[in-house]
């Protein structure tokens, strides 16, 4: 099958190609059905929301969304317009090792 760029999915009337992350908090259901109240529910998916948000944008990252227990986010810095960006590359991967660090 070829791929014709028609085919991709737009959310505007341009588009780019940049890297794309999408990370979830693994067993978080299991997390928090131990937990016995709603405030502590609050605060576990907060800290993990909040800390990986501030990571990401000191990375120069942008967040799409957030999904409770899980964030996608951009770094628009690599886009194909300038794939020689070497920094631009470096700071999605120190961004990756941050994140695994917490």
């Amino acid at each position: 099958m070829k791929y014709l760029p028609t085919d991709e999915i737009r959310f505007i009337n341009n588009s780019k190609k940049c890297c794309i992350c999408f990370i979830d908090l693994v067993n978080s259901t299991e997390s928090v059905l131990k937990m016995s109240n709603l405030g502590q529910m609050r605060k576990y998916y907060s800290m993990f929301i909040n800390c990986v948000s501030d990571t990401v944008k000191r990375n120069s990252g942008i967040i799409i969304k957030n999904m409770g227990d899980s964030l996608f986010f951009y770094f628009p810095n690599t886009s194909e317009v300038d794939k020689s960006n070497v920094l631009a590359f470096n700071k999605v991967l120190d961004c990756g090792f941050e994140i695994l660090d917490m």
